[in-house]
């Protein structure tokens, strides 16, 4: 593992160079490399497993409160996991959170379109509504998968 000069992880199995190698996992994270952020906000994400040996990533965008506001997802072929349009209210509460993953049949789209409500004048959450066109199987095998995970770490 590198750190960055402030403390931050740079990478995991990483080489001399800080490149990413053919480790069975390996991870770099990118802060001010490209004089964009220097607020600890960690502009790009790049891994690679060599399972398949596909280096993928996550570039990072944020408000001027660094928020994050979108997180453009690059991989293999059609994949999109992609995390857009994420606003937030003036307590800076989540509004509203597109995001997109695999459907079904190695077909990717937007399997998360939330929308939050809050109490008024309150950072309480009363309901988030997807309005996504993932079908309910889908949602509930998700929520399935988190339960079991879930239960098998308690």
């Amino acid at each position: 593992m590198s750190y960055h000069i402030r403390g931050g992880l740079r990478g995991i199995n990483l080489d001399a160079n800080e490149n990413l190698t053919n480790a069975l996992f390996c991870l770099k994270l990118e802060y001010e490399d490209d004089g964009t952020y220097f607020d600890g906000n960690i502009k790009r994400q790049y891994w690679r497993s060599n399972l398949d040996n596909v280096t993928r990533s996550f570039t990072y965008r944020y408000d001027g409160a660094s928020r994050v506001k979108a997180g453009i997802y690059l991989g293999k072929g059609t994949e999109n996991y992609t995390l857009a349009d994420v606003t937030y209210d003036n307590n800076g509460n989540i509004k509203k959170l597109i995001r997109n993953g695999l459907i079904a049949n190695n077909t990717f789209g937007i399997v998360d379109n939330l929308s939050y409500t809050y109490n008024a004048n309150s950072n309480k959450i009363l309901k988030v509504d997807d309005i996504s066109n993932v079908t309910v199987v889908l949602q509930m095998l998700r929520v399935m998968i988190i339960l079991i995970i879930a239960r098998w770490f308690v």
